[in-house]
């Protein structure tokens, strides 16, 4: 009975770890649940599932010399973790939930801000620049277009760094979004002066000034859940 015990729970094991993604996907864009936890939810089953293959080796093997017994445990509780985050490590970026608050005497009004400000005097919301031969801009203007369809009433915007609207509607069809404002950057100077020439960099604004920037990797699953609830 404890050797069935064992293989079931392997099975299970093994299923998280091939479906890990799957399960991240479906708990974010079926269930609604935080970016943060679904993120971590896989491995979290993992976890749970490797102690309960533990206690089962140790039950299993209670006949056996104690050394036995101790190295079994201990190989049948870390395995699957070690396996799990050797294929899919936790980088610091992904949890990153803040980078730079731009306080007032930070704050510099240029031509990106005003061109919000008359287009949508009352814009609260996410604006991302990003570079159409940008494979880090493809992954987060997927997710980002992944976070409006969790918050349909919030506002963002992806200004492209390109020259024309055909690299906009090419990249839209590469990563199959539809749901999100694309605009042509108005100024490359003013663009670059935000961004600092990082793709993608993601500003957050709030009562008609961008009170937050992140900075390519620094926009993390925590960032997501931050600006889902409005940086509070």
């Amino acid at each position: 009975m404890k050797l069935l015990s064992v293989f079931l729970i392997v099975v299970a094991t093994v299923g998280i770890s091939i479906f890990s993604s799957s399960i991240s996907n479906i708990s974010i864009d079926e269930l609604g649940v935080s970016w943060t936890f679904s993120f971590l939810l896989p491995r979290l089953l993992i976890l749970a599932t490797s102690i309960a293959l533990a206690i089962n080796c140790w039950q299993l093997l209670n006949k056996k010399k104690k050394a036995i017994k101790i190295s079994a445990t201990i190989v049948a509780a870390l395995l699957f973790p070690g396996i799990q985050f050797a294929l899919n490590p936790i980088y610091e970026g992904d949890l990153s939930k803040t980078d730079r608050f731009i306080t007032e005497d930070l704050y510099k009004e240029n031509s990106i801000t005003s061109w919000i400000n008359e287009s949508d005097k009352n814009f609260n919301g996410l604006v991302c620049i990003a570079s159409p031969t940008c494979p880090h801009c493809m992954v987060a203007v997927s997710k980002l277009s992944r976070s409006l369809a969790r918050t349909p009433d919030k506002k963002h915007i992806v200004f492209m760094f390109a020259k024309d609207e055909e690299r906009i509607e090419s990249f839209k069809k590469a990563i199959n979004v539809d749901n999100i404002n694309f605009e042509l950057m108005p100024d490359q100077q003013g663009m670059l002066e935000l961004c600092g020439g990082a793709f993608p960099t993601f500003l957050y604004f709030k009562e008609n000034r961008f009170v937050h920037r992140w900075s390519n990797n620094n926009f993390g699953y925590s960032a997501f859940d931050w600006v889902e609830n409005d940086l509070e």
